[in-house]
């Protein structure tokens, strides 16, 4: 997976999750969006310049209709994206089950991530 952010701008990133066959990844049983999250899913951005983290639990990432379709959307301000450096990254998407003592990871998905310079 491959996505373009140019820095300074808003950007919402719409993602699929998928089982390892190939079939949608069913959200219901973890509660997502419940007051008392048994999961989280969080998206990290990586660069020289910045460490951006962008959680399930505070809005940052929503569950798009039904959640047995496993998708979402990840929403980056245009304050983020300006943090991140120009260049190509890695980033990586997990969805983290905590109902357990330790931390459980169900999914990760990992990209790359296309940044550009904003030209005024």
């Amino acid at each position: 997976m491959s996505v373009k952010i140019i820095q300074g701008e808003d950007r919402d990133i719409t993602v699929q999750l998928k089982n390892g066959d190939g079939s949608n990844l069913d959200l219901t049983p973890y509660n997502l969006g419940a007051p008392v999250n048994s999961a989280d899913i969080k998206a990290c951005f990586v660069s020289t310049g910045a460490a951006i983290e962008i959680l399930e639990s505070t809005g940052g990432i929503v569950v798009n209709g039904d959640p047995s379709c496993g998708n979402i959307t990840i929403s980056l301000s245009a304050a983020q994206t300006a943090l991140l450096d120009p260049d190509s990254k890695d980033f990586e998407i997990d969805l983290l089950d905590d109902s357990v003592a330790t931390k459980t990871r169900i999914v990760q998905l990992k990209g790359v991530l296309d940044v550009q310079e904003q030209i005024c």
